[in-house]
């Protein structure tokens, strides 16, 4: 969590992961769903999604990361 006002009851979150998240969320079409390496990697073999890879990308100040598109298995 980043800045809070209690006296307006309002907060914002920042960081490194939620610019990746910004970054994947503005790179995505409409109903497309974008995951860096680390989400990737923990739905790795789980039912019922499929990741299809796409080409490494530099998300923020971060290195080149893996993405990967997530759909439903059955959409494959």
């Amino acid at each position: 969590i980043g800045r809070i006002d209690p006296h307006e009851g309002t907060c914002a979150a920042v960081g490194t992961v939620i610019g990746q998240a910004e970054r994947l969320r503005e790179l995505a079409r409409p109903g497309e769903i974008l995951v860096a390496e680390e989400i990737g990697l923990m739905l790795t073999g789980v039912e019922p999604f499929e990741l299809i890879a796409l080409p490494p990308l530099q998300l923020g100040g971060a290195l080149k990361q893996q993405i990967y598109r997530l759909r439903p298995a059955s959409a494959a």
